[in-house]
């Protein structure tokens, strides 16, 4: 542990990395109430996100003295998250963020702007934040940025990209639950249907099709015939089902 990392606010050891609390001793913190989701929290997701945005814009700290949009924006996020959590409000949290990312703005700015903040957080909409840092569609795209919004498309068009995004991430979801479960996935269904099968061995479909129909022995005699003495291979019960559903509709005409 690092200097500076570790500290006591509220009678609560907090610890901190990149000036973010992600450790306390507070039992607002504990395990129970992180699960129950009361310890989520989009201030600190935004403040790793503008974080995140100015490193990729300066390889690092904002280099320049222009960083005030910067600061507005992580200041209220620092003191809306610590208002959240129900802890004093401070100013020396605001201003040692500013000096690690900020380091080149007038430190008599940093320092008037902490205690306004301080004295009245402001809780800010992601559109709001995404005007001050003119955050653009292709970094919000980029830099996959989920707690503010870009400045250069509507915001009718912002919601249309984020359900884009919960459809994406609900199929991903989905697909990864009936993988556990022992399901497949589409692609690995097609690889090991006739159609792969057939191409496999340079066979017919339209006559395995044909010997389907007519029974699993049949077909089974005619792939001895070709030689193909495997028993159905690789994936011998995705085979059969779609023979068992050949047999099945041939039965129903």
């Amino acid at each position: 542990m690092t200097p500076g990392e570790a500290s006591i606010e509220q009678g609560h050891l907090v610890i901190r990395r990149h000036n973010i609390a992600f450790l306390t001793s507070d039992p607002a913190d504990s395990d129970a109430a992180r699960e129950s989701g009361q310890r989520f929290d989009i201030n600190t997701h935004r403040l790793a996100n503008i974080q995140c945005l100015i490193k990729h814009r300066h390889g690092g700290p904002v280099d320049t003295d222009d960083g005030y949009a910067y600061i507005s924006a992580a200041f209220n996020a620092i003191a809306m998250g610590r208002s959240r959590r129900g802890w004093k409000q401070s100013e020396e949290p605001l201003i040692a963020w500013a000096k690690k990312w900020t380091p080149l703005v007038d430190a008599a700015a940093v320092t008037e702007l902490a205690k306004k903040v301080v004295a009245s957080p402001r809780k800010m909409s992601g559109r709001v934040v995404g005007n001050l840092v003119r955050l653009t569609n292709t970094e919000w795209q980029i830099l996959g940025i989920k707690t503010i919004d870009p400045f250069d498309i509507s915001p009718e068009r912002v919601s249309e990209i984020k359900a884009d995004r919960k459809r994406e991430q609900d199929r991903v979801a989905a697909q990864d639950a009936r993988r556990k479960a022992g399901s497949r996935s589409m692609d690995e269904i097609r690889a090991t249907s006739i159609k792969a099968f057939c191409q496999r061995y340079e066979l017919s479909e339209r006559t395995f099709r044909y010997h389907a129909k007519k029974g699993v022995s049949d077909l089974y005699s005619w792939l001895d015939k070709k030689g193909v003495v495997i028993a159905l291979p690789q994936d011998v019960e995705t085979i059969d089902r779609v023979i068992t559903l050949i047999l099945r509709r041939t039965a129903a005409k």
